[in-house]
């Protein structure tokens, strides 16, 4: 009697075990068949109406003092740049004769012209927006002080870009560039060989661009955009280039340049025409600024500046003056005697 109640009992536990075994088995099929159920609802959820993930810019970080978000929202970004694109419409501005064009403003003399020379002159053109395709017309990239592909002075530009850069990045190769105005393309060649579709390039003048397609840089690696309006390509780069541009746009768009550049790359090659009661007043130019201004913007962005020696500064025919980094970021940082530790002795020696 006692052996059959034992037998019972053993039968009634194997048969708990199974059923609570069966019972699992039911109930684990069933959280995944919810949880399938559950993330199909949620994606066609997202089809129909994106969440804030999907935003473009997200409201990420708040002000330490008020509270008060530090960045727009996706839906606020978009209408913004419709309104960008809204503003932004080309040939606006100003056409210069071209008697004005081809010489020195006989009213005015230095680098002030722009600004009627503090009220001492009466220049025509003073306080005026250009329209860039008529400022910088096809005869433009073909005269005087535009470097050629083949000269010393833009071997030097291309090396110590890369030199340079690397030693900022730890040794690492550059391996994308975008460059910011390209005088119709002079240095496109050579970058596109360095970098191929890492390379991209920006220019403003519609006879600027078509040269250089006519170079061979392909067409989806070219961008014709007025700098003096903001851009940006979508995507960051290790390097960007903006050399013989800044003193052409006027004094206002200074900070919109350096901007656009800030927010492409973590080290930017840079260069810009010194001020000077003694220079020319040409057309051109109405933005010769001393360097004390270019290195305060770029340091309002967060970004230390570290100039290159006047031997350095000849041997690339004025085609670089410094070169801005982020600070507090990833990078090395550089000093001037880094730099000439790291420059040639043809260069040091330039005359």
């Amino acid at each position: 009697m006692v052996m059959a109640t034992s037998r019972t009992r053993g039968r009634i536990r194997r048969g708990l075990g199974v059923g609570l075994l069966f019972s699992n088995i039911i109930s684990f099929i069933l959280g995944v068949a919810f949880c399938a159920l559950y993330q199909s609802i949620n994606n066609k959820l997202g089809e129909e109406e994106p969440s804030p993930s999907h935003h473009v810019v997200q409201t990420q970080t708040q002000n330490e003092v008020t509270g008060l978000p530090n960045h727009i929202d996706g839906n606020s970004f978009a209408a913004h740049v419709q309104a960008l694109n809204e503003a932004i419409q080309p040939g606006r501005g100003y056409q210069p004769t071209k008697e004005r064009y081809n010489s020195m403003l006989p009213e005015a003399k230095g680098s002030f012209w722009w600004l009627n020379n503090c009220g001492q002159a009466n220049v025509p053109e003073a306080f005026g927006i250009a329209a860039l395709n008529m400022t910088y017309p096809h005869e433009y990239f073909f005269g005087p002080g535009h470097p050629g592909s083949e000269t010393i002075e833009t071997a030097n530009y291309h090396k110590y870009i890369n030199r340079f850069a690397s030693l900022l990045m730890h040794g690492r190769k550059v391996e994308s560039l975008v460059e910011f105005g390209n005088g119709g393309g002079v240095f496109g060649k050579k970058f596109l060989e360095l970098y191929g579709k890492g390379y991209i390039t920006v220019e403003g003048s519609g006879a600027g661009c078509k040269i250089t397609l006519q170079k061979g840089i392909p067409r989806d690696q070219v961008v014709q955009h007025d700098l003096r309006h903001p851009i940006f390509l979508g995507r960051r780069f290790d390097v960007a280039v903006c050399t013989e541009v800044v003193e052409h746009v006027e004094p206002p768009f200074a900070a919109q340049i350096v901007l656009s550049l800030v927010i492409h790359a973590d080290i930017i090659w840079f260069s810009f025409k010194q001020v000077g009661l003694e220079n020319g007043a040409w057309v051109n130019h109405p933005n010769e600024r001393p360097f004390e201004m270019w290195r305060n913007l770029f340091d309002f962005y967060g970004y230390d500046v570290v100039t290159f020696s006047h031997q350095m500064v000849r041997a690339l025919m004025f085609r670089g003056n410094f070169i801005a980094y982020k600070r507090d970021g990833n990078l090395k940082p550089l000093t001037e005697e880094i730099l000439l530790a790291n420059t040639d002795k043809d260069v040091l020696e330039f005359p």
